[in-house]
C-alpha cells in the first residue's frame, strides 16, 4: 500500500525496535499505536526490548547519553510520531479470505508515516504528506486498489481507528467495482455515499475531539 500513499522511500523497522522505540518514551498514544500492530505485548518481554534497544544501536538510529540508549535520526521521528499520535488508522485489505495487505497509519503534529506490515515481524515505514487526512487517504487508497492495476475484484476492507480514551471503532466493506461499495450488512451503494457512511463508523480522531470548541458548563 505504500506506494499509493507516498512517493518517498520506505525503511524497514521491526516489531522489536518498535517496541522499544515506545519503551523509551512510554505513551498512551504509543501503546495504542503497537495495539494496532498486534505487538503492545512486547512492552512486557524484556528479551525483545533487548533485542529492540541492540539492533536500533547496531543501525544507529539509537545511541547512548548520560540518561541512557535514546533514538536518533530515523528513530527519533518515528518514536515521536508514534508517542504524539493524534490518529491512528488500520486497514486490512483481502480478496477471496486471503489478505494482501495490512498497514497501519499514525498521524501527529510532528508528521504522519504509514506502515506497511508483513507476517515476519519487519515492516516497511513511510513518510505520508503533513497535509494527509488519514480518512481521506485510507479511501484513496482501496479506490487504487480497486482500478485495473488492483488485484482483482471484489475486494474486502477493514477500517479500525485507535482513539486513545475509547475502544477500537471499525468499518468494514466491500468494493464491487471502482464506483459500488459497501458497508457490511447495507445494500450497495455509490463509493462517495458508502465512504461518507464508513467515515461516520469511524468518528473522529484523538486531534479532531481535540480541536472540538468546549463547550461551556451551565454555571460558566
Amino acid at each position: 500500500m505504500a506506494e499509493e500513499a507516498a512517493g518517498n522511500s520506505a525503511i524497514g523497522i521491526t516489531d522489536h525496535e518498535l517496541a522499544a522505540l515506545v519503551d523509551m518514551n512510554t505513551t498512551p498514544q504509543g501503546r495504542r499505536v503497537l495495539e494496532a500492530i498486534g505487538i503492545d505485548g512486547l512492552l512486557g518481554e524484556p528479551t525483545a526490548l533487548r533485542a529492540g534497544y541492540a539492533t536500533l544501536l547496531v543501525r544507529e538510529i539509537a545511541g547512548l547519553d548520560d540518561k541512557g540508549i535514546v533514538a536518533d535520526g530515523f528513530g527519533a521521528a518515528v518514536g515521536t510520531m508514534v508517542s504524539t499520535a493524534g490518529d491512528i488508522l488500520r486497514v486490512v485489505l483481502s480478496r477471496d479470505a486471503e489478505v494482501f495487505g495490512r498497514s497501519v497509519m499514525v498521524d501527529a503534529e510532528v508528521g504522519a508515516f504509514l506502515l506497511d506490515m508483513t507476517s515476519y515481524g519487519v515492516h516497511a515505514a513511510q513518510p505520508l504528506r503533513r497535509d494527509a487526512d488519514l480518512v481521506d487517504l485510507v479511501a484513496d487508497v482501496i479506490a487504487s486498489m480497486a482500478s485495473d492495476d488492483g488485484p482483482g475484484l471484489p475486494l474486502s476492507v477493514e477500517v479500525t481507528r485507535f482513539p486513545v480514551g475509547s475502544d477500537a471503532r471499525e468499518a468494514r466493506l466491500t468494493v464491487e467495482d471502482a464506483e459500488t461499495w459497501h458497508l457490511a450488512g447495507a445494500d450497495a451503494a455509490p463509493r462517495a455515499e458508502t465512504w461518507e457512511r464508513a467515515s461516520d463508523a469511524l468518528g473522529l480522531s484523538d486531534r479532531e475531539v481535540a480541536r472540538q470548541p468546549r463547550r461551556a458548563r451551565p454555571s460558566e
